[in-house]
């Protein structure tokens, strides 16, 4: 509940005084009925995220079978509002009976309203009240008839930032003298499991029910409920399309925020994100959506309150600590100068700032380009958006490492971009992929013809670190026909390749194909592509829905394709395994293992009869 504070100074312009408090808080989070529960859970490191069915069953559309729910949800949902709303008032020790009348605004963030399909499912029993229950601006507006206030009363939708604006509109006012205090609300509640679809079918839900906020797998948000009871832009048109943020308007806010408050950015020691674990929430709860603001604000007060940071869950720590950090130290230790630059080198600007401050420790002998950013999809699904972002890392930071270089560096021995296996064999769901190292690789040729150094270098998967070991979590997963390489083979490899004089080398290690191997394994064709996409146990997940729809990427895809053919002997291209379902594969696993199915068997794909099935082999070998 922002109010304006009591003795502080006053603005000469407007009287109104520059400070507001929080004065009072309250809140329904996953398993949390009170903020102190929340604050509880928060620091414990409890992961408030789920898995059960008290909101649909188990894997119903094919959807991730954990999410953040509230303990109960017994009453009606904008209740929950004003049930909040009560218990704020009595935390700022405010008798609400006591402030009827007053000049109170309330502005309650809500995006989506999932009650409609409750209210209007059966005729007859619709009694016109629907109307005001499912009404988003009733949900400011109950609040406000129920206390009787006499300010403002607004309900905001702009998306997931709803919240977090309502508490900027708040200030706002009450720094304008439009009222003297403000109720500020969010709100999200997942009563509908199509609205889940939705979400799921864009791609950004995590499948494995766990958002790992700051990651670079971006493996996707966890939808939670939430309720709580200063500055704002928007992005316009970006690259990065319609439902991503756009990091240079992100960065224009924040230095306005610093103007106009007139803090500096070295004073900030504790930045509350809005981190979806997207290519764009909270990694104890999950992205709430509307209310993600509000929970932000409840994590912020909470951590000031009480002088502790809540732990950041599903996070790799150890990525950052080691081995980046402890080598850092050894090699400042013996005496190595170590910097850590911010230029940005997809800009020539950029690419001459880096190598510039690197000139400055001493002349430049090696640039390495190893930068990475994956939008898979297959190509009628991708997006020039895509193609743009992808090809900003890769071709424009070497494009301009090599023109900066030609000029700054002129003592350079190396000049290596790593290239990857997508470029040469091509993978599918990586088109882009393989377009821009197919590029980099030009460059390099280019720079080898003028008589400079200039080496790309076609990978495969690698093992021990990075994406296909966090993605598929190990060393032994297949991945178009290959395994992947370990670390000290990289080394040895890389070492071997700064010795010869191609422009482009290729290393990678295969795959030993077996017929016989699923002999030496206990593990059904249908456990084994379970495992494969996360799924514990494959008999919660419904017959007839598609691998693509379980959250099965491009990666995952090849590894389910490279598995049917080299243990189970079944060949199918990609937008074949795409389209397999739970049901075909226990079909194909109940065929006669030594003879292939007739022209008459079916195998049912995302509710799409093939038959008869001519160009896959289907017969199991023992």
């Amino acid at each position: 509940m922002p109010a304006r504070a009591t003795d502080t100074h006053v603005n000469a312009s407007t009287s109104i005084p520059d400070d507001i408090v929080i004065s009072g808080i309250s809140s329904r989070f996953p398993e949390s009925d009170t903020i102190e529960e929340f604050k509880n859970h928060l620091f414990d490191g409890k992961d408030l995220v789920t898995e059960d069915e008290r909101r649909w069953p188990r894997s119903m559309y094919g959807l991730p079978i954990r999410n953040g729910k509230l303990k109960a949800l017994n009453i009606f949902h904008a209740t929950l509002l004003l049930e909040a709303t009560f218990e704020a008032l009595v935390d700022a020790n405010v008798n609400p009976s006591e402030i009827r009348g007053s000049r109170t605004a309330v502005y309650v963030g809500i995006s989506l309203s999932e009650t409609a399909q409750y209210w209007n499912k059966d005729p007859d029993q619709i009694n016109g009240y629907g109307m005001t229950e499912d009404s988003k601006a009733m949900f400011a507006n109950r609040i406000f008839y129920t206390f009787d206030f006499k300010g403002p009363s607004i309900a905001l939708d702009t998306g997931c930032s709803s919240s977090i604006i309502a508490l900027q509109q708040g200030i706002s006012a009450v720094k304008s003298g439009a009222c003297d205090a403000a109720i500020i609300g969010g709100s999200d509640v997942c009563l509908q499991p199509e609205i889940f679809l939705q979400a799921h079918r864009l791609g950004v839900l995590s499948m494995y029910g766990k958002c790992k906020v700051f990651d670079t797998l971006r493996s996707g948000y966890v939808r939670p409920e939430a309720f709580l009871g200063q500055k704002q832009n928007t992005d316009g048109y970006k690259d990065e399309g319609i439902t991503f943020p756009s990091s240079a308007m992100q960065s224009r806010l924040i230095k306005e925020v610093y103007a106009e408050t007139g803090i500096s950015s070295s004073e900030v020691v504790y930045v509350e994100t809005h981190g979806t674990a997207t290519a764009v929430v909270k990694s104890n709860m999950g992205h709430a959506k509307a209310a993600a603001g509000a929970v932000s604000v409840a994590n912020l007060v909470t951590a000031m309150e009480y002088g502790v940071i809540p732990e950041n869950l599903h996070f790799p720590w150890s990525v950052l600590r080691c081995p980046l950090e402890k080598r850092c130290s050894r090699w400042r230790e013996n005496g190595v100068k170590v910097l850590v630059s911010t230029s940005d080198a997809t800009s020539i600007n950029g690419a001459r700032e880096l190598i510039n401050e690197a000139n400055d420790l001493g002349p430049v002998g090696s640039i390495l380009n190893l930068a990475v950013v994956l939008r898979d999809a297959l190509i009628e699904n991708t997006t020039q958006a895509n193609f743009k972002i992808v090809t900003k890392s890769k071709i424009e930071s070497t494009r301009h490492l090599d023109a900066a270089s030609r000029v700054l560096a002129s003592h350079l021995n190396y000049f290596v971009a790593f290239s990857s296996l997508s470029s040469g064999r091509g993978n599918a769901g990586q088109a882009n992929y393989g377009f821009v190292n197919s590029a980099i690789e030009r460059i390099c040729e280019a720079r080898k013809v003028a008589g400079l150094p200039g080496l790309a270098i076609q990978w495969g998967a690698i093992g021990d670190v990075g994406i296909v070991f966090e993605t598929m979590v190990g060393n032994d997963v297949e991945v178009m026909g290959t395994l992947p390489q370990r670390m000290p083979s990289c080394l040895a490899t890389l070492d071997t390749f700064l010795r010869q004089s191609h422009a482009v080398e290729s290393s990678l290690v295969l795959a030993e194909e077996s017929k016989s191997a699923r002999a030496a394994s206990d593990i059904s064709v249908v456990n084994a592509v379970a495992n494969i996409l996360g799924i514990k146990d494959s008999k919660i997940v419904q017959a007839n829905v598609a691998l693509s729809d379980l959250g099965m990427d491009s990666l995952m895809g090849q590894e389910i394709k490279q598995t049917l053919r080299s243990k189970y002997n079944l060949t199918f291209n990609v937008q074949e395994v795409r389209s397999l379902t739970f049901g075909g594969l226990t079909q194909l696993a109940s065929n006669n293992a030594t003879s292939p199915p007739s022209t008459s068997d079916n195998v049912t794909a995302n509710g799409i009869t093939k038959s008869p099935v001519k160009d896959v082999q289907a017969s199991l070998q023992s």
